[in-house]
């Protein structure tokens, strides 16, 4: 049996869990897999907090390196999303965050790092976010974005393959770089992406 994944949204001041959502569509309402145009945000306003994590189930050894940002789709004008990693889940709210603070990271190099999960099945930290609007902020869809999870799954193969490379050092430093080589071309590099939409209201 191989890892698996899915993203996992929590809501309420009890906090429901619900894994393995469809979409982080930003609203008016604190709920996950919800509709944009149902749910809109007047110009000006925020979005209730979206509390996410990746939840990791099946036969894995360890998961590390856990990155996330925002890989695609372009702002509408006055628009922005706060995000903020590792926060004690709270209930999440409309008003200004106080917790997701950071405009959420468009590249790689300075992605959000989530903590990485323990044995299966386990979650990640939470990633929180928000998206901020003001008055200029135009009606109607804003542009669909990609948030990108990236990170690093380790199984019971490579972890053998890094004792051998340690135990070799000892013979020879040629050999030990070429196990290290070996063990890193091994690691499967793991990236599951999550869009969302969000529907503005005039302001």
């Amino acid at each position: 049996m191989s890892a698996t994944f899915q993203f996992a949204e929590s809501n309420g001041a009890g906090e429901t869990v619900t894994d393995g959502i469809s979409n982080v569509n930003f609203g008016s309402i604190d709920a996950p897999n919800i509709t944009p145009a149902s749910y809109p945000i007047p110009a000006g306003n925020n979005s209730y907090e979206k509390w996410v994590r990746g939840k990791f189930s099946g036969s894995y050894t360890a998961i590390s390196n856990l990155r996330f940002w925002k890989s695609a789709g372009v702002y509408v004008t006055g628009e922005d999303i706060k995000a903020a990693a590792n926060a004690t889940f709270s209930t999440p709210v409309q008003t200004t965050s106080s917790i997701a603070t950071v405009t959420v990271p468009t590249v790689e190099g300075s992605a959000l790092n989530p903590s990485a999960p323990g044995a299966s099945p386990s979650y990640s930290g939470y990633v929180t976010l928000q998206l901020q609007t003001t008055g200029s902020t135009p009606p109607g869809n804003a542009n669909t974005k990609t948030f990108m999870l990236k990170l690093l799954l380790h199984n019971k193969i490579q972890q053998l393959l890094l004792l051998v490379a340690t135990l070799i050092e000892y013979m020879s430093i040629s050999v030990k770089l070429l196990f290290i080589g070996q063990y890193r071309g091994n690691l499967l590099l793991q990236r599951v992406r999550r869009d969302y939409t969000t529907y503005i209201l005039m302001g």
